[in-house]
């Protein structure tokens, strides 16, 4: 079974923009295997009051439409290595820590380090700074979004 049977990229990109202009979400609720997407292209997508397009939803349809079009009968990409222009990643060496055991001996492992924003900004480094709550402060079925609103399933 090729890995586009199991999670069709295509399929998720058609169903992700109908999401993004309709705020319809209740097809995550559905099992990915099962869904169409004649569900959403063979209906009319009406914007969310929310959302503001700059350009009609036709547009962004017309050019939705085309890009599946193109998807479909390109080059079927299975793997990275079958794109015509794939990105070949450099090996990452994993770095060596060095660290005492219990008894005092030294010992080297291959690990990345885990460490705390805390202490890394104590020592001046940069860190990342989330901008989102964690995913724990959220209700179940509750999405944050970009713009920090919360969006209630119920609405």
């Amino acid at each position: 079974m090729l890995r586009r049977d199991v999670r069709d990229d295509v399929k998720a990109v058609i169903f992700t923009i109908y999401e993004l202009i309709t705020r319809d979400f209740h097809f995550r609720q559905e099992d990915w295997r099962k869904l169409d997407v004649s569900l959403v292209q063979d209906v009319e997508w009406v914007p969310h009051p929310d959302v503001t397009l700059d350009h009609s939803v036709s547009e962004y349809r017309a050019l939705l439409n085309a890009w599946v079009q193109g998807r479909e009968q390109g080059k079927q990409v299975n793997l990275y290595t079958d794109a015509p222009d794939y990105i070949d990643w450099p090996v990452l060496e994993t770095p060596e820590r060095e660290y005492r055991d219990l008894r005092g001996h030294l010992s080297r492992e291959k690990c990345w380090p885990m460490e705390s924003r805390r202490r890394a900004r104590a020592r001046g480094e940069i860190t990342t700074e989330w901008a989102r709550p964690s995913l724990h402060t959220l209700k179940d079925g509750h999405h944050l979004l970009a713009s920090g609103k919360l969006l209630d399933p119920a609405e």
